[in-house]
């Protein structure tokens, strides 16, 4: 029995990345992966760990790609189940209950829904699937609501050690008081079923043997980096093999340039940028040789006495070996003038502060290492960060369409970095030097 799995596809969530020619990028071109990738792979079995679509909103560019995809997936035979994440605890019943009244019973009994019983959500319920001479118990548990903050696994049941078993599951893993179903490492070594398949987290985490997060098909945001796709299990008797990586065709990676002497025009700048790019491109199409695309989030680092824009020029967007590849957003300046740093460190007044902090910084410090003005800062940074992913024109209509959650926890520290080189810069006398 070969299943695929996925999660985390937010349909209906509005684009935050810009597309490649011909190459969509959001929750759209997503979930045509994941339905593309099961037909393509030939699955018997697509699980769906939560979050399918944005917040329960049921907008129509949510709701009929979902129910249509997973129409065209039954229509080719296979069985579809899924458990509702914190984001679709409504979404997903109107779908099951829509399929069981417009479809034959034998086609609408292949889109299992688990996690419900008796129209109740909140509670573990198990399911048996059969192929062939395989056959494998699935056992899941669904949000009741958009917030949950009690274990799910204080109500897990005794499960039969009959057939092979996996388990499926929305939430927060190892995180205590969280608000969306957190359990812990101890829980699913303790169930004793041979997998867990587990959704929420958009960054994809599978090992071999060991619980795994599909991770978003796609990346949603620019922060979410590397690779992204969804992934196959082999069931054959009692054996299992995978998880294996079924990898999109875009993906979004970080690139440092590190600029210095040689570098003495904007053309040479572009001409380092190009030569990274090719690079990070020929690395990533090693695991991956349908890569269609790239979008680089650009850092330029080191020494120079350039002037550069503020955003690339427009030939950065180009074509490298038949991978699109394109710059999203600002080139990220973070270099300095030549041996800067070195000669302020020292000085006791706000260019050596500021140069201190910098060297910190570049170097990768620890917060808990950094003074404690500076530790409050990134506190501050980040949660204004967090507060404003909830602050909508319609928030006080409807709080379930926040988004509660924050950004990479690294990006305060590349923020504080950018605006202290820019102020440090700025604070220079003229040459640089002092």
């Amino acid at each position: 029995m070969k299943i695929l799995c996925a999660a985390d596809i937010h349909l209906g969530r509005q684009p935050s990345i810009r597309a490649f020619p011909g190459q969509p990028m959001g929750p759209g071109a997503a979930w045509e992966f994941v339905v593309a990738s099961a037909l393509r792979e030939r699955a018997d079995l697509v699980l769906l760990a939560g979050d399918l679509v944005e917040r329960d909103n049921r907008y129509f560019e949510a709701w009929a790609p979902l129910r249509a995809g997973v129409l065209r997936l039954l229509e080719a035979g296979m069985t579809v189940a899924a458990v509702a994440g914190n984001h679709d605890s409504e979404a997903l019943p109107r779908l099951h209950d829509d399929l069981a009244r417009d479809l034959e019973p034998a086609a609408a009994a292949r889109f299992l829904l688990l996690g419900r019983r008796d129209g109740a959500l909140g509670v573990w319920t198990q399911a048996v699937v059969t192929r062939g001479a395989d056959a494998l118990r699935l056992v899941g548990w669904s949000f009741p609501a958009p917030q949950h903050s009690a274990d799910p696994f204080r109500g897990f049941p005794a499960v039969p050690g009959d057939l092979p078993t996996l388990g499926l599951l929305h939430g927060d893993l190892d995180q205590p008081g969280s608000p969306y179903a957190p359990f812990t490492t101890g829980s699913l070594q303790a169930s004793r079923l041979d997998r867990w398949v587990l959704g929420h987290v958009h960054a994809p985490s599978a090992r071999d043997r060991a619980p795994f997060y599909c991770g978003s098909p796609l990346p949603l945001r620019a922060g979410e980096t590397g690779a992204h796709g969804c992934w196959t299990l082999t069931l054959d008797g009692r054996a299992w093999s995978g998880p294996v990586a079924v990898p999109a065709p875009v993906r979004i990676e970080p690139l440092a340039v590190p600029l210095g002497a040689a570098h003495t025009s904007e053309a040479e700048v572009q001409a380092a940028i190009l030569q990274g790019m090719r690079a990070t491109i020929r690395a990533c199409r090693e695991g991956s040789p349908a890569l269609a695309g790239v979008l680089f989030r650009v850092r330029l680092t080191g020494e120079t006495r350039l002037a550069l824009p503020a955003r690339p020029a427009e030939e950065l967007a180009t074509v490298i070996d038949q991978v699109h590849a394109a710059v999203h957003g600002e080139l990220e300046n973070l270099t300095r003038p030549p041996h800067s740093l070195e000669q302020w460190a020292a000085d006791p007044g706000a260019r050596g502060i500021l140069a201190r902090l910098i060297q910190d910084l570049e170097r990768g410090a620890e917060p808990l290492e950094l003074p404690e003005p500076w530790r409050d800062l990134l506190d501050e940074i980040l949660r204004l960060e967090a507060a404003s992913r909830c602050t909508g024109a319609y928030a006080a209509l409807d709080p379930r369409w926040m988004d509660a959650s924050t950004a990479d926890p690294r990006w305060p520290r590349a923020l504080l970095l950018r605006a202290c080189l820019r102020l440090f810069t700025g604070m220079l006398p003229a040459g640089g030097a002092g």
